[in-house]
């Protein structure tokens, strides 16, 4: 089971390369890509100020958010030099500053994958009470079905957590699923760079199927009730 320092040191240790590291090569830019695409019609119609980055990191999607929050205070500090404007707080997600229901959208990317199931429900709670009612709630996680297919393993705390929809659902007391995508089906990544293009589209295609389950990572769309 990871700790909270585990968490920080990590993140603190890797924040002056995060970006770059991450999502400046192939494969950061299409997970990037595909998921800026849910965002943008997930959110549709909520304004920036009623809507919370939790777990925002270097503020990949401070563009969404004008709120954001880390343990980290080094990735916090990267943000804070590109969203000067944004009101951003080092706290822990599982109990947070704000009132309830403040926000009207949260955005959790590349969280829960990181956290025991426990700690993973505490942060979902505590997104349900600082959320309205019927707000919305977007996070994802790495995909059980994928992993089970694939025989793959992980060892320690650093992406350990995958989900069935199901298992995700059980653990969201206060939210109702409204939709879910999936991200990188095909190993897009890995492909000679003459036919990723060509390849983006049809990837698109399998992530929004009845395969989707299948994709590497899933985005659940989760309403507050």
């Amino acid at each position: 089971m990871q700790t909270t320092n585990e968490i920080v040191d990590y993140y603190d240790e890797v924040a002056p390369d995060y970006d770059h590291s991450r999502f400046g090569n192939s494969y950061g830019e299409f997970i990037d890509s595909q998921e800026r695409t849910i965002l943008t019609k997930s959110l549709k119609g909520i304004p920036r100020s009623r809507i919370l980055d939790m777990a925002c990191g270097t503020g990949r999607f401070l563009n969404y958010a004008d709120y954001g929050v880390d343990v980290s205070g080094k990735m916090l500090e990267i943000a804070k030099r590109k969203f000067p404007q944004a009101s951003l707080f080092q706290e822990d997600a599982t109990k947070t500053h704000f009132e309830s229901g403040t926000f009207s959208g949260i955005i959790s990317f590349h969280f829960l994958m990181h956290l025991d199931k426990n700690t993973a429900k505490q942060v979902i709670d505590e997104c349900g009470r600082i959320l309205e009612n019927d707000g919305v709630l977007i996070v994802d996680f790495p995909s059980k079905h994928r992993k089970k297919l694939l025989g793959q393993k992980t060892e320690g705390w650093h992406t350990a957590n995958d989900y069935r929809l199901d298992e995700l659902l059980a653990i969201s007391d206060h939210f109702r699923l409204r939709q879910y995508y999936g991200i990188m089906f095909l190993p897009i990544h890995r492909l000679p760079a003459g036919i990723k293009r060509a390849l983006r589209g049809v990837d698109a295609l399998l992530c929004r199927s009845f395969l989707k389950r299948y994709a590497s990572y899933i985005v659940a769309i989760l309403e507050r009730v």
